[in-house]
Order: C-alpha cells, then sequence, then structure tokens
C-alpha cells in the first residue's frame, strides 16, 4: 500500500491531517482490490507484458486507458465540485450522456464491496461529500439507471477532501494503482 506524503505540495506543504490519512489508507487498500480484478487497465498491463514484455510500455498501456470511460477523474471531480451535482447529472442525462464516477462492470445493481468502506468512511466523516454523492445517485435512480459510484467517484472525494486541484486527481488513481500494475507485469511477464 502506498502511503500518504508527509506534506502536501499542493496545499503548500501542509501536512495531511489524520482524517485524511486514514482515508487515503482506506482508498489505497479499495484501489490496491480493485487493481486485481481485470479492469480495463490492469487487462492493458498484462496484456503489453506478454505482447512487449516492457514494464514501462505497460504501464503507458495503462495510463492511456483512463479518462473518459475508465476512471473519468476531472470529470468526476468537476461533478462533485459543482454547485448543485444533482442539477449536474440531470443535464447530462438529459443530453444522452453518462454520469462520470457512476456504474460499474463488476457489480451491477448493487454497490462495490471493495469500496463499502470507504464509502461509509465518507459518510461519517465527510458528509458534505456524502450527500453530494447521494444526490446524483438520486436523479440517476430517478432516471431508471440503478447504477452506484465507482472507484472514480471515491477517488475524486479523496483528491477533494485533500483539497487537490482537478487536473491533478489522477495522479491519485496512478499513485493507488501502480503498484498492483507493477505485480500484474510481473506476473505476467514471468509467466510469458
Amino acid at each position: 500500500m502506498v502511503n500518504i506524503p508527509e506534506k502536501l505540495f499542493w496545499r503548500n506543504y501542509e501536512a495531511p491531517r489524520p482524517v485524511e490519512k486514514e482515508l487515503w489508507d482506506l482508498v489505497a487498500k479499495a484501489h490496491d482490490r480493485s487493481a486485481h480484478r481485470g479492469n480495463v487497465s490492469s487487462v492493458m498491463v498484462e496484456a503489453c507484458a506478454q505482447a512487449a514484455g516492457d514494464y514501462t510500455k505497460a504501464i503507458a498501456g495503462a495510463l492511456a486507458t483512463l479518462g473518459k470511460k475508465h476512471a473519468p477523474l476531472v470529470q468526476t471531480m468537476a461533478l462533485l465540485n459543482a454547485p448543485d451535482p444533482a442539477e449536474e447529472a440531470r443535464v447530462l442525462l438529459s443530453n444522452g450522456g453518462t454520469v462520470p464516477g457512476w456504474g460499474n462492470s463488476f457489480h451491477k445493481g448493487v454497490p462495490d464491496p471493495e469500496w463499502r468502506e470507504v464509502a461509509s468512511f465518507i459518510h461519517k466523516n465527510f458528509p458534505f461529500l456524502s450527500e453530494k454523492i447521494q444526490a446524483v445517485e438520486t436523479v440517476l435512480w430517478a432516471n431508471g439507471r440503478m447504477i452506484y459510484p465507482n472507484p472514480s467517484t471515491y477517488t475524486a472525494a479523496l483528491a477533494i477532501v485533500l483539497g487537490m486541484p482537478d487536473d491533478l486527481a489522477p495522479s491519485l488513481f496512478v499513485t493507488m494503482r501502480l503498484n498492483a500494475w507493477s505485480e500484474i507485469f510481473w506476473r505476467s511477464f514471468s509467466r510469458g
């Protein structure tokens, strides 16, 4: 598991508070578990390890999957930072779009069990974020979409708690997944 930096450069090197450290640890553990279940970035690492046998290409392949559908962190941050995330979700849906940070191909119609502890911690310690997440969920359900937050939502929530700029938020996803991607590369490469 990757530890939170002792000083956060985007906050003028302010040290993280204990509650922020605890959320970081929970998100890091959930990311590690999630990375080992065959999502697109992990599959890309495995494929590149077998095809090219080059670690940097495998990690670049994983990074190339991030964005619109897989880990849309910048878009999820914008949604959660909006004055009215529920209204933003309504607009996206009315225009035929999807809501970034919601939906999961591994657990359809139920909350992702890998992220349950993170969701509970956010609900208990960061009610302002929990309310925003719940408001978006309510809009989705009212529109017949029984989908729940995915790792992008919870990673964006951590970024918000840490005061991280939107454009920097994807670095959290990469930081949290890099050890698992490295392990996946090594297992695939050494088998190949």
